[in-house]
């Protein structure tokens, strides 16, 4: 029952944090910021993943400048007399486990202590910086398994033509990497959580703010377009939504002419219907004294009747016609296929 009733309360949540995301998914502010989001973060690894390529190599090249310090003494003459320990700490301050000069047929190996160098697990050549293989480099490091012992080459620049080659644990270079890219990564979303937050708010007062405006406009205007105090007047911006603006403006302004024109139509049809029917009464009435006309026995009187009954028919047809004209309704248009050529 525990379980059910957490499940209950969790349902409505989940629903509505769905509900949530798809009107924000709908509306055109909640888009904007959707999009403004996946740029930044597309900007962000083009920026963040070349940095970190970048500072892995730095990190090589530190290990390589550290272990040229604490080798320097043993280069020299007075330094060959330096103590094993001497040695061992120098090299333990460097980070490094043991450092080989090769070169002008010269192979001398530095060691911490008198223990066999250790089994080399992993290459990285500072030499190279194309972005392929810095990249590659960086996955290997944080990727690889703890412990990993590592040997960096590199030119150096004690003595001319000696390479150098350094042993380290990678443990410390890559707790350093992980150091960075956190950093890196929580820089890179305060920056693109301002980014975005400015570009929402200027994008929302410059194209979400009247798009919401023109919105409102159409549904008071649908509401009731014969109020005249509801026709948009534009802002007088002259970009696009300007232009809109003016369109929508115009339009409203002709549709509720149009829209008095068939007031004032119809009202001047009602007043026509009105006469024509109070017309009609009065004809029958005409028509009524003309057929008591027709009977008199006055030859003058019978000679005019005829035109009198005909000038009264055709009125009556006449107001008859202009009645049913104005109930008249016109039919849909019925859509069909037709063959062209004979209308040509």
């Amino acid at each position: 029952k525990l379980v059910f009733s957490a499940a209950m309360l969790q349902q409505p949540q989940l629903h509505g944090a769905v509900r949530g995301w798809r009107a924000m998914a709908s509306s055109l502010s909640g888009r904007i910021l959707l999009l403004v989001l996946l740029y930044l973060m597309v900007a962000g690894s083009l920026v963040y993943f070349p940095s970190l390529a970048r500072y892995h190599r730095d990190l090589l090249s530190n290990r390589i400048e550290s272990a040229e310090l604490a080798i320097l003494p043993f280069t020299e003459a007075p330094g060959a007399q330096l103590s094993q320990e001497m040695r061992s700490q120098l090299l333990t301050r460097a980070g490094v486990l043991a450092v080989v000069l090769r070169g002008g047929g010269q192979h001398e190996l530095f060691l911490i202590g008198d223990e066999e160098p250790p089994v080399i697990e992993a290459v990285y050549n500072t030499g190279t910086t194309d972005f392929i293989t810095e990249m590659r480099d960086v996955l290997r490091c944080l990727t690889a398994p703890v412990g990993r012992i590592i040997r960096i080459d590199s030119q150096t620049a004690l003595l001319e033509g000696l390479t150098i080659f350094v042993v380290a644990n990678e443990d410390t270079i890559r707790t350093e990497l992980v150091r960075f890219s956190i950093r890196a990564l929580g820089v890179s979303a305060f920056i693109a959580g301002v980014i975005a937050l400015l570009l929402l708010l200027s994008l929302y007062f410059i194209v979400v703010n009247p798009m919401r405006q023109l919105t409102d406009a159409m549904v008071r205007f649908r509401i009731n377009p014969e109020d005249p105090t509801r026709i948009h007047v534009p802002s007088g911006r002259g970009d696009e939504i300007g232009v809109a603006e003016h369109e929508l403006g115009t339009g409203q302004r002709e549709i509720y002419g149009f829209l008095q024109q068939k007031t004032r139509l119809a009202e001047l049809g009602t007043a026509v219907a009105k006469i024509q029917h109070d017309l009609r009464n009065i004809l029958s009435s005409a028509q009524i004294a003309s057929d008591r006309l027709a009977a008199s026995e006055d030859p003058i009187v019978r000679r005019i009747t005829p035109r009198l009954v005909g000038a009264l028919d055709r009125a009556t047809a006449l107001a008859t016609a202009t009645l049913r004209f104005g109930k008249a309704e016109e039919s849909p248009p019925q859509r069909k296929n037709v063959r062209l050529t004979p209308i040509v």
